[in-house]
């Protein structure tokens, strides 16, 4: 899996390679708007402490999506971040 981080610790892309369980790495601070939108192989996610928003539509159409783990740390999600998970 490779992702995508620009300076300001947003993760801005994520290209998953078949089945995957998601660990987002140290040093996000926010999930970008769609950066998971259409990984229809993440099965979990864990949005670790530290990250406070997940952007708009940032998981839509992880159809494979069974788990997300969401720490306290996260103040803002975004409109439809979720749509068309399981």
């Amino acid at each position: 899996m490779n992702f995508t981080i620009n300076a300001d610790g947003v993760l801005e892309k994520a290209a998953l390679e078949g089945k995957a369980k998601v660990v987002v790495p140290d040093g996000v601070v926010r999930i970008g708007d769609f950066a998971f939108e259409g990984c229809e192989g993440l099965t979990s996610i864990v949005i670790t402490e530290g990250v406070v928003a997940i952007g708009v539509h940032a998981f839509r159409g992880c159809t494979a999506l069974e788990k997300a783990v969401i720490y306290d740390s996260v103040e803002d999600i975004g409109e439809g971040a979720f749509d068309g998970c399981s």
